[in-house]
């Protein structure tokens, strides 16, 4: 200790905290302080906290704050406040409110010291947004489930029409002059319907990994709908023959609209794909436009299974587990189509829908904003 200079020694090395760096160390952790004696009808806040409920400077009633919390949280943060005053120790929740026009989340915390002079306790924090960490929680989680459903897919139904493809390949190699002419075309048949579907499965999981990962280009113009139509149509008009499925067209005499043309392409061939893979044979597809105000909206309606409500409410979620039912030759899906149709519809503007009956057939309908 002799060596270090006097001006150097600390003589009193506890240190309180004033009320300036406090203020301060507040500011730098953007939280808004907050201050209430049990029993009175007032809660104190500093100038953040008004700020963060976007609110001028004034009293602040107890049942006014609470008013201010969405209605879905308010029981929860009435009753956590209620219970302040025999619970002493550490005070902490999360609730919602509005402000600013925009859904903002807040967590409270704080200490309450009880029997204090003149009062039956002291309950006192700070109030911190926690709007973007949710939300960065949230973006971190459907990651996660994007990343599993992707694996899943790969694992699943990648998987599922190599099989078959492998299966019959085999046997017409290595016996093809065992079977008879027409057991080899119901071979090359099958080995050509699971190649389509596969084809269709991994350009939908390719596509939809590229649109995860940001990748997917936006490029609004004005086309005549009507020729993507006929386009995919005729890609489709093999897998329906194997079926015996007429497609019909009922187009509007103007069919020029504003969208990206990729993205809608996409849209037309997953739904028109849907509606022959769940047609019975001999079925019947009607693609028809209407004019909807300043929009065209597009519906495929087929006569085949139809969808059991249960799976209708959440066809179009990835977070749900949607259990993809087979076409009516057997073929399989992800349900990963759908959600592509809804990602790029909306990102044009539309909307889209679906109508079903079990046993009768399904209607998808989806709007693209006029030229």
């Amino acid at each position: 200790m002799n060596d270090i200079p006097e001006s150097l020694i600390r003589k009193n090395p506890v240190y309180e905290f004033d009320g300036y760096s406090l203020e301060l160390a507040l500011k730098a952790l953007h939280a808004g302080a907050w201050s209430w004696y049990v029993g009175d009808s007032f809660v104190n806040w500093n100038d953040k906290c008004y700020e963060l409920f976007n609110q001028e400077p004034g009293p602040v009633s107890i049942g006014g704050w609470m008013d201010k919390v969405l209605e879905a949280d308010r029981p929860r943060m009435k009753e956590m406040w209620d219970a302040i005053p025999s619970n002493p120790g550490l005070i902490e929740t999360e609730f919602r409110i509005s402000s600013n026009d925009r859904e903002r989340w807040i967590r409270l915390s704080g200490y309450f010291i009880p029997s204090i002079e003149n009062h039956k306790g002291h309950a006192t924090g700070v109030m911190i947004d926690i709007t973007d960490e949710k939300l960065f929680n949230q973006r971190l989680r459907e990651a996660n489930f994007t990343k599993d459903r992707f694996f899943s897919i790969i694992a699943h139904d990648l998987r599922s029409p190599f099989t078959s493809i492998l299966g019959f390949s085999r046997l017409l190699n290595e016996e093809y002059d065992d079977f008879s002419n027409d057991e080899r075309k119901m071979m090359i048949k099958q080995i050509l319907s699971s190649t389509e579907i596969t084809f269709q499965l991994l350009d939908n999981l390719l596509t939809w990994a590229k649109s995860q990962l940001g990748h997917t280009s936006f490029n609004p113009e004005n086309f005549d709908i009507e020729s993507l139509i006929l386009e995919s149509i005729n890609l489709a008009v093999p897998q329906a023959k194997i079926k015996g499925i007429s497609i019909k067209v009922l187009m509007l005499e103007k069919s020029c609209v504003h969208a990206d043309a990729n993205m809608i392409r996409t849209v037309i061939r997953n739904l028109l794909s849907n509606a022959v893979k769940f047609s019975y044979e001999g079925g019947m597809i009607t693609i028809e436009a209407s004019k909807l105000k300043d929009k065209i909206n597009i519906s495929i309606s087929d006569t085949g299974t139809g969808i059991e409500p249960k799976t209708l409410k959440s066809l179009f979620n990835i977070e749900e587990k949607v259990c993809s039912s087979k076409g009516t030759a057997n073929e399989k899906g992800s349900g990963l189509g759908l959600i592509l149709c809804k990602d790029f519809v909306e990102k044009n503007g539309g909307k889209i829908s679906v109508e079903s009956k079990v046993g009768k057939g399904s209607t998808f309908s989806f709007t693209v904003p006029l030229s």
